[in-house]
C-alpha cells in the first residue's frame, strides 16, 4: 500500500487493496483495520488474520471480529 496524499476514494481503494513490497496482491482477505505499525486486520477463510504488507504472510489470530475485539479490549482496559 502506497501512503501519501490522495483523494478520499482514491487513499480507500489503496488501503482496502494493499499489496506487499513482494507484489503479491492481497486477495481473499477483506480489510477492516490498520495498527500504528501498518499491520493490517482481516478477515479471511472465516477467521480474523494479522496481513504484515512488507512479507505479505498472514496469521490467524482469532476465529471471529468478536473474539478478535474481545482479545484487544482484555490487552488495552
Amino acid at each position: 500500500m502506497e501512503r501519501g496524499h490522495a483523494g478520499g476514494q482514491e487513499l480507500h481503494q489503496q488501503w482496502a487493496e494493499p499489496v506487499h513490497r513482494g507484489g503479491r496482491r492481497s486477495d481473499g482477505f477483506i480489510f477492516f483495520a490498520e495498527d500504528i505499525f501498518g499491520v493490517q486486520f482481516a478477515i479471511k477463510d472465516d477467521v480474523v488474520v494479522s496481513f504484515d504488507p512488507e512479507s505479505g504472510e498472514a496469521e490467524e489470530i482469532a476465529g471471529s471480529i468478536e473474539e478478535w475485539a474481545n482479545k484487544l479490549l482484555l490487552k488495552y482496559p
